[in-house]
């Protein structure tokens, strides 16, 4: 009787469950909505405010000269170690198949429907937007942009005339614009530069030079309302948005205000002063980081190429598969600390490519014997040449690019060195910046001879992926003595 009163008690309450569950999610999803309307209130007030400030007479600030980038000296030829001083020859083995097997790209992931909230552009009137289309990177794509947006004409760049505008664009229509920026960027995995560029180029498109000051003021809006610190200035008599970001950016025209670094667009090389507003923007909004947080996935019909690279280490041409829309996109990225090239995520199909080709080589050796082989294989399968000579202009090569232009430099083979340890043999790499030479040291498990130092409690061995023929532990002759930066790449 207990055993049959137990077991109808609990199909009771199993039976009440599902209509339990139903009104714990009407509650919820009536929670959301509610959360959602003040939220939406709240930005809309602080957008109001934001205008009214704007209407406020701006101030003028001195610009600060773009800050140079550190070029360094380097030599016209690789220096190369003495030969009393190389290691015994490691011997390669011939790989385990007569060919290097390249992965095929991964399969596209499943196309999943989504429901169409109300800031999707397909729940608008079609009459009520403008569409655009527009290539980024060479990668297709379009938006769809509200008619009340594109046709609002400003008279001038005056304050007045600024802040109308912004009345204007805090208009709930916006919104579909940042939706469907959401769901562009997160479809090519662009972290916060790509993000960046993607609202730049979407607001070049649709208001083109003859429309500068619309331009700047919703593209400082977009950026505003994604949590971005960008300001509005006027600089030579016209309207520019103005960046903070988080890292040092070098080459280009600056002004500080409150701790943060507001960079000029680098096309504007001559000014000397910026008239802007002090306030920041009500919403929190920060510094934009330069990060590259997640691999690229700019896609276009026949994007990835196949490069053979035949290797005066290794008895078999190296194979790599590389997206040169991603090559496009590197070369707009701005110049800043080689370690934010280094620790950049790198695109999996370029990187399982790269690294299926070394294994072979590197099976059942010691971790000492895999860093000399990689530290061999940038000594002797690089052409150098420096940045001035082959662009004009210091340019730090993300991990892909080493594999497309001619030749390299000691921050770019650094760079890829460090890439390569850390994927094939596991250890901790640290970059070591020298006043006019970039190298790097790895924290080996085992105690390894050579040239060493202690960073972070652990023991760290120098190794130049520049330094022809030298051995793990030898740092060029011209820098045993000479201080350095230790930046870390985890």
């Amino acid at each position: 009787m207990k055993k049959r009163l137990i077991i109808s008690m609990i199909l009771a309450a199993v039976s009440v469950l599902p209509a339990a569950a139903q009104d714990f999610k009407d509650l919820f999803d009536e929670f959301a909505k509610e959360a959602r309307k003040d939220f939406e209130d709240f930005q809309n007030d602080a957008n109001k405010q934001f205008a009214d400030m704007l209407r406020e007479s701006w101030e003028e600030f001195r610009l600060m000269t773009a800050v140079e980038p550190p070029r360094k000296p380097k030599p016209e030829t690789l220096p190369v170690a003495p030969s009393d001083s190389l290691p015994s020859s490691v011997t390669l083995p011939e790989p385990e198949s007569p060919g290097m097997k390249v992965p095929s790209e991964p399969a596209p992931e499943p196309q999943v429907d989504v429901i169409p909230d109300k800031y999707d552009p397909l729940s608008y009137p079609r009459e009520s937007l403008t569409d655009i289309s527009f290539s980024f990177y060479n990668a297709l794509a379009s938006m769809s942009i509200p008619k009340s947006i594109v046709n609002y004409h400003m008279r001038d760049c005056r304050e007045t005339e600024v802040a109308n505008y912004w009345d204007v664009l805090a208009n709930d229509e916006h919104k579909t614009i940042l939706w469907q920026i959401d769901q562009s960027v997160e479809k090519m995995g662009l972290s916060g530069w790509g993000r960046y560029m993607w609202v730049k180029i979407v607001s070049d498109v649709t208001f083109g030079e003859m429309r500068r000051n619309e331009r700047e003021v919703f593209k400082t809006f977009m950026l505003n309302q994604m949590g971005v610190d960008a300001r509005l200035g006027v600089v030579n008599g016209e309207l520019t948005t103005m960046l903070a970001v988080k890292e040092q950016v070098y080459a280009q025209i600056f002004f500080t205000l409150d701790d943060r670094n507001y960079y000029l667009d680098k096309a504007i090389q001559n000014a000397e002063s910026v008239f802007t507003y002090t306030s920041l923007f009500p919403e929190p909004v920060e510094p934009l980081s330069v990060e590259v947080t997640r691999p690229l996935r700019i896609e276009r019909e026949g994007k990835t190429v196949t490069i053979e690279r035949p290797s005066n280490l290794f008895p078999q041409p190296m194979t790599f598969k590389i997206n040169t829309n991603h090559c496009h996109y590197y070369l707009d990225f701005p110049q800043v600390s080689v370690d934010v090239y280094a620790r950049a995520a790198v695109d999996p199909v370029f990187s399982e490519s790269l690294l299926a080709g070394f294994r072979p080589y590197l099976e059942g050796r010691t971790d000492l014997e895999k860093v000399s082989i990689l530290m061999a294989y940038m000594h002797y399968d690089f052409e150098y040449a420096k940045d001035d000579d082959q662009f004009g202009f210091e340019k730090p090569f993300f991990a892909e690019e080493n594999f497309v232009y001619p030749c390299n430099d000691c921050e770019d083979r650094s760079i890829l060195f460090s890439y390569l340890v850390r994927n094939l043999v596991g250890l901790d790499v640290v970059l070591l910046d020298y006043p006019d030479h970039i190298a790097t040291a790895v924290c080996f498990k085992e105690n390894v001879a050579g040239d060493h130092f202690m960073y972070g409690g652990k023991r760290y061995v120098v190794c130049d992926p520049t330094y022809i023929g030298a051995p793990v532990g030898m740092t060029m002759e011209d820098y045993v003595d000479v201080e350095f930066k230790v930046l870390p790449l985890s």
